[in-house]
């Protein structure tokens, strides 16, 4: 979890020139939170000179509640697929979403290519 939260920091601060307004922890309970600090190292150096708030209640936003298909079906195959142009943008390329949910619940996309924005579309949709 360090490590993710160093990365997406460093990405962050790289694109937007600042840091996260909150970051959000998939814990249980606060006890969890404090005895990750506690006992872990990695954790407390990367939240050391963290500016903003710590929050492990998870957002009633449907960005967080979406299930998320990394590998579509044609890349689990053995065969490498074939991509023609009769195949969906969906099954040429594994879509990249860089979702930053900011505490006044705007949020921000980043997609490289026009021809898989209307394929996240509609897969918000």
């Amino acid at each position: 979890m360090a490590a993710v939260i160093c990365k997406g920091r460093t990405r962050f601060r790289s694109l937007v020139g600042c840091d996260f307004a909150c970051i959000y922890m998939p814990l249980a309970t606060t006890e969890e939170l404090e005895f990750l600090l506690q006992n872990n190292d990695n954790l407390q150096f990367t939240i050391d000179i963290y500016p903003g708030k710590i929050s492990i209640h998870i957002l009633a936003t449907n960005y967080l509640k979406q299930n998320f298909i990394w590998f579509p079906n044609s890349f689990k195959n053995t065969n490498p697929p074939s991509y023609k142009k009769s195949q969906s943008v969906e099954t040429r390329h594994i879509l990249l979403l860089i979702v930053f949910i900011i505490t006044t619940q705007a949020v921000v996309r980043t997609i490289e290519h026009p021809e898989t924005d209307a394929a996240v579309q509609k897969m918000l949709r």
